[in-house]
């Protein structure tokens, strides 16, 4: 059904339904039926996922690739760079142990802004944590009323879960402002970082519509699109690691991809092993049934019709011929 043809309630409800990367043409189209909305930024989120026409500089034709319009309330965008981003964190964390990660010395800490001012609460996080001697990483994300929030990793050897939130509500504020939780038990030490740092990247959460339904608009979705690409600022968030940390890291994350990349490899070749040798067992059979019947038929007479094979001298249908090949006929 064509999207055009809904109505805003239903494509809302449909929204939040629907998985993160597949919420990129909903959006859009909430956004684009907005008067405040940017004509400009709707022609470049309309490119995005457009295959990619033309030839490379060798002459062979493009296949495959497709525009990206990069903006931050892009689904389809976000998605990739939160998987990159959850990759890095953990990568860091992993590092910084030693690649002996342990539960009860992080902690995944969200913490919101009292104003849209990036680079002032930027600068407060990276203080407060060097102050303390802490190593984190996360993203910065904007919340439906445009407020700044971080959704961040800290690795806190020296100090408790419980000193550490202590200290976090006496520098940013009490609860909800202020929120420490463990990574999450339900699922692998690695899944819980990565998905804690990959969800900064969803443009919209679903939490935001159940505290904001006043926002659950059209305009209050163009509005939140257009606050959030005025924040121009770095939205990473990093630091306390050593040069020699992050260098093992990049080694971690390398061994990762060459991993996943020699895994499906490994699958690719069985899968065309099988292929072909079930290929080839169908075959064989055939032309096994085929040549046991033909030669029932043939017994010890001669000449054949068109396209089947004649027996040789004393009735053999493989002894060779006169003339040295089989005798065919048409």
């Amino acid at each position: 059904m064509d999207l055009k043809t809904k109505g805003a309630h239903e494509l809302f409800t449909e929204m939040s339904r629907t998985e993160v990367p597949k919420r990129f043409a909903l959006m859009r189209e909430l956004v684009s039926r907005s008067s405040l909305a940017a004509p400009i930024l709707i022609a470049r989120w309309n490119t995005c996922g457009s295959p990619i026409r033309g030839r490379t500089a060798t002459g062979r034709e493009r296949k495959g690739l497709q525009h990206r319009c990069g903006l931050t309330c892009c689904h389809r965008c976000q998605n990739r760079a939160g998987i990159a981003a959850g990759k890095r964190t953990w990568s860091l964390m992993s590092a910084a142990q030693n690649e002996m990660p342990d539960r009860n010395l992080m902690s995944a800490i969200t913490i919101d802004a009292d104003d849209r001012n990036l680079h002032g609460f930027a600068r407060r996080l990276k203080l407060f944590m060097r102050r303390h001697g802490l190593n984190y990483s996360g993203e910065f994300s904007v919340s439906l009323p445009g407020l700044m929030r971080v959704h961040v990793v800290v690795l806190h050897p020296t100090l408790t879960r419980l000193a550490l939130t202590g200290l976090l509500k006496e520098q940013f504020g009490p609860y909800p402002i202020v929120n420490v939780k463990v990574p999450d038990k339900t699922k692998t030490l690695e899944q819980a970082v990565r998905g804690w740092v990959q969800y900064a990247h969803v443009p919209v959460k679903n939490k935001d519509f159940i505290h904001h339904p006043e926002l659950r608009t059209q305009d209050g979705l163009a509005g939140f699109v257009m606050l959030d690409t005025r924040v121009v600022e770095e939205r990473r968030l990093e630091g306390g690691f050593s040069l020699d940390d992050k260098a093992k890291a990049a080694r971690i994350r390398k061994i990762q991809k060459s991993k996943y990349g020699e895994s499906d490899r490994v699958r690719a070749l069985a899968i065309r092993k099988r292929i072909l040798e079930n290929t080839m067992t169908r075959q064989s059979r055939c032309l096994g049934k085929d040549s046991v019947k033909e030669v029932r038929q043939l017994g010890s007479g001669g000449e054949v019709g068109p396209g089947t094979i004649s027996n040789g001298p004393g009735g053999d249908p493989y002894a060779p011929h006169q003339g040295g090949m089989l005798g065919l006929r048409g």
